[in-house]
């Protein structure tokens, strides 16, 4: 693999590349530039599997035209998750979760920001979803809103855009390595994820 500079993605052939991996961060739409954007959404649309972690995804959500089809829930003054676990119902058994095991899954939550399901499989495949309110709470805190605001939402899902695939863990479960059950699923996407751009 190789370890590349955001700043330096306008630069760089991507063609040799199959697989990109954007890990948690702000500001990659400034930092990646208008070039380096539209370079990584066109590498995609050619076949390339782009892999974004949480807010990795913000930059594509961003304008008055979003390129990904994922959006933020609408929320109102709702506080931050702090590591609450919760559970997750698989809602498309495909190669993403090869090998994670027939469930139930955990997630944690750490963020103030749900992601709303995809609508139909055109726009996008709910592979992972967080549970509904009644079931959601593993362990830990949350607050009747933050219950309220987080339930039914994307916690892991693959979206085509032309011949590519963008993948969209909307949480960090890599941090710490503490969520090893959910592993399998990052090591599928990085790995499986150019064999598999059908996104079934």
């Amino acid at each position: 693999y190789s370890a590349l500079h955001a700043y330096d993605v306008a630069e760089i052939d991507l063609a040799s590349y199959n697989v990109i991996v954007i890990p948690d961060g702000a500001d990659y739409g400034q930092v990646l530039g208008d070039g380096g954007v539209g370079k990584v959404k066109a590498w995609v649309e050619a076949g390339g599997t782009l892999v974004l972690i949480k807010a990795a995804a913000e930059f594509l959500r961003a304008g008055e035209k979003p390129w990904l089809r994922s959006r933020r829930a609408k929320t109102k003054d709702l506080a931050a998750v702090r590591g609450a676990f919760v559970k997750l119902d698989a809602k498309s058994p495909v190669w993403l979760l090869h090998g994670a095991g027939p469930g139930p899954f955990i997630g944690q939550l750490r963020s103030d920001a749900p992601i709303e399901c995809y609508a139909d499989r055109e726009a996008g495949l709910n592979v992972l979803e967080i549970a509904k309110s009644g079931e959601l709470r593993v362990s830990g805190h949350m607050d009747p809103a933050q219950i309220e605001a987080f339930q039914s939402r994307l916690f892991a899902g693959i979206e085509r855009h032309g011949a590519g695939q963008v993948i969209i863990f909307t949480e960090d479960f890599l941090a710490r390595g503490h969520m090893t059950g959910l592993v399998p699923m990052f090591v599928n996407a990085v790995m499986l994820g150019p064999t598999f751009r059908s996104g079934r």
